[in-house]
């Protein structure tokens, strides 16, 4: 993004699937170390990880373009007819019986994941 001219983001579905890898990993983790005292016998139990908060494509975009020092990108609102418009998915269950809550917010992540040493 940082070298080319602006991209083009449909940008206004949204959703809370931009959740950071260190969120996950905890996630993962808290799992892990309840182990049985989350299990249910004969089942397996699933868990919805995310970041707590809906952000648009088109503001995905616009953070990374910032953190890459590259131009702003052209939002279009237009989408593709099979295209998920809103997707939203509750942590909650994931709060109450493993203690998670997401830590990284959007501009931290996009910032980090801009400047890690395999980007720079």
């Amino acid at each position: 993004m940082d070298a080319s001219p602006s991209s083009r983001s449909f940008g206004d579905n949204f959703g809370d699937r931009f959740v950071h890898v260190a969120d996950v990993a905890q996630a993962n983790l808290l799992a892990l170390g309840l182990g049985p005292a989350v299990a249910v016998p004969g089942r397996l139990r699933a868990f919805n990880i995310g970041s707590g908060q809906p952000n648009t494509i088109g503001e995905v975009a616009r953070q990374l373009s910032r953190a890459c020092g590259g131009p702003p990108p052209v939002v279009t609102g237009r989408y593709r007819a099979a295209d998920v418009r809103h997707i939203v998915a509750s942590s909650a269950l994931a709060g109450r019986v493993l203690g998670y809550t997401p830590t990284v917010d959007l501009a931290a992540g996009i910032d980090s994941f801009a400047s890690a040493p395999l980007r720079a």
